[in-house]
């Protein structure tokens, strides 16, 4: 695993706005993951707790944040939770 897959697997994300689930942009591998973000998981558990996989969650997270719906939480944030 290189460092960049290994720092990415800790990232934490959380929602950055509330998501219809009748949203057109958010397809069945999306929903599946913002069932269960909830701003302490780490990206690797998320994942797993998905069922998907790694290739569609990888696909489902990245439009998730180019469409702005979730954003990574500071390290701080997560410990004080």
């Amino acid at each position: 695993m290189t460092k960049a897959q290994d720092k990415l697997k800790m990232h934490v994300f959380r929602c950055a706005q509330d998501v219809s689930k009748n949203d057109p942009r958010i397809d069945h591998h999306m929903h599946k993951i913002l069932n269960v973000m909830d701003g302490q998981r780490s990206l690797a558990s998320i994942a797993f707790l998905s069922g998907m996989s790694m290739s569609d969650f990888q696909k489902a997270v990245k439009s998730l944040i180019e469409l702005e719906l979730i954003m990574p939480v500071e390290t701080a944030e997560v410990l004080t939770e």
